[in-house]
């Protein structure tokens, strides 16, 4: 049997309030848990739940008068026995179960009674079978049935069957649940802190900017190759895009045109 460590409810160690020496079992636990009870009612035990003389044991007429003050209380005119449920005692986890089985014979054949006479001839064939007796002591069934409970399933595999039905039915992984935790720990953030709002305002006012000065650099750029190099007008804008140039130098590298200087 399995043990609750692996979703079993069988134990191999006896309960806190009942301490034995003897090996665990459930009957031996019933025993002990019922022995327990007698000697808190009544200072002594019978002896055959008294299986490790652990208290001391009643007498014959002790345990009647136990049973009769503390045990069989009368209600109504009817006896309620008031036995533990025991209830504490579970099921081994190991358990070797012997069936002893027992037949019986019309005794000895004839040719068993001749050999027997030839050992001592005063015995009579009537004397035998009323004085004789044979037992014969072997194994019924030259073999044996094991039963063993084995786990369905383990804590891995669960885990892998419920990450895979929600991979199936709902797209998810694990790092899809890192990224959800990850975004609603950031938002949690932001509504909590306001220098985490105020950081993340300027910073969004930044990057606006940032694009907003690119997308006027490059329309310059488009400006400046729709026009022929050495008019006039054509200066002006060359100009504007040197001064743009050197303005964004760091942010970006830009290649100025050599007819410009």
């Amino acid at each position: 049997m399995l043990p609750r460590e692996k979703w079993g409810n069988c134990t191999s160690e006896w309960p806190s309030q009942l301490k034995c020496d003897l090996p665990y079992s459930a009957v031996n636990c019933d025993s002990k848990c019922k022995a327990y009870y007698f000697y808190s009612e009544c200072g002594c035990s019978p002896f055959t739940y008294n299986i490790d003389n652990a208290y001391p044991t009643c007498s014959p007429f002790d345990t009647v008068r136990c049973i009769d003050e503390h045990i069989r209380p009368t209600s109504d005119g009817s006896d309620n026995y008031k036995i533990p449920k025991c209830k504490v005692c579970q099921v081994e986890c190991q358990s070797i179960v012997y069936h002893a089985y027992n037949s019986y014979g019309q005794g000895f054949s004839n040719s068993a009674l001749a050999w027997l006479q030839k050992k001592n001839s005063s015995w009579s064939k009537s004397h035998m079978r009323s004085n004789f007796l044979t037992i014969n002591i072997f194994f019924r069934d030259m073999s044996y049935t094991e039963y063993v409970q084995v786990q369905g399933t383990s804590l891995t595999e669960t885990l892998s069957d419920i990450g895979g039905n929600m991979g199936m039915f709902f797209g998810m992984s694990l790092i899809t649940l890192v990224e959800v935790v990850l975004y609603l720990s950031k938002v949690g953030w932001i509504t909590i802190s306001k220098k985490r709002r105020d950081y993340m305002y300027q910073k969004e006012t930044k990057e606006k900017e940032h694009e907003k000065q690119l997308e006027e650099t490059v329309s310059g750029f488009r400006l400046f190759r729709n026009h022929k190099v050495g008019t006039i007008e054509n200066g002006a804008v060359a100009a504007k895009l040197q001064a743009l140039a050197e303005e964004k130098e760091n942010s970006f590298p830009v290649r100025i045109p050599t007819f410009l200087s």
